[in-house]
């Protein structure tokens, strides 16, 4: 898993006709610069085999997996997968979840729906962000106590 594949999937989410999706787009630009930074920072000496130590890889496997659990949300429509991140078919290639709240806007003429599963949706990017964020922070103190 690369947490630059996974900001990339979030990015291509949010392309479409949605509304409002510049506040998520803000956030996925911070989501992608730390997992650029930790790809290249941790994940590059992890793939060394010179530079490899085995629990810098535990560790970093760990971080890869919970950021992931990031964007599972609480409430979701009955039919959709809790991950937000997967999709329902092939050819629907934004958040699924955003979709459907649009879609359900639009028939009841109420943006309530829609703005409380944006927020889900915002809350798991924001989160990933921190998180990965946090996993950097951990990497960067533990060169620093080396030194």
């Amino acid at each position: 898993m690369s947490a630059l594949d996974v900001a990339l999937e979030v990015q291509n989410s949010l392309k479409g006709n949605l509304p409002k999706t510049h506040q998520l787009l803000a956030m996925v630009s911070r989501l992608w610069q730390n997992a650029e930074l930790f790809q290249s920072n941790e994940m590059r000496p992890a793939n060394d085999p010179n530079e490899r130590i085995p629990i810098r890889v535990r560790m970093l496997n760990d971080i890869l997996k919970d950021m992931e659990k990031n964007f599972l949300v609480q409430q979701v429509p009955a039919g959709f997968y809790r991950n937000i991140l997967y999709h329902l078919d092939e050819k629907t290639r934004q958040f699924s979840i955003l979709q459907e709240a649009w879609e359900h806007c639009e028939l009841l003429a109420s943006n309530e729906t829609f703005q409380e599963v944006l927020s889900e949706v915002l809350n798991s990017i924001n989160s990933a962000q921190v998180y990965l964020k946090a996993g950097l922070d951990v990497f960067e103190s533990i060169v620093v106590d080396k030194n």
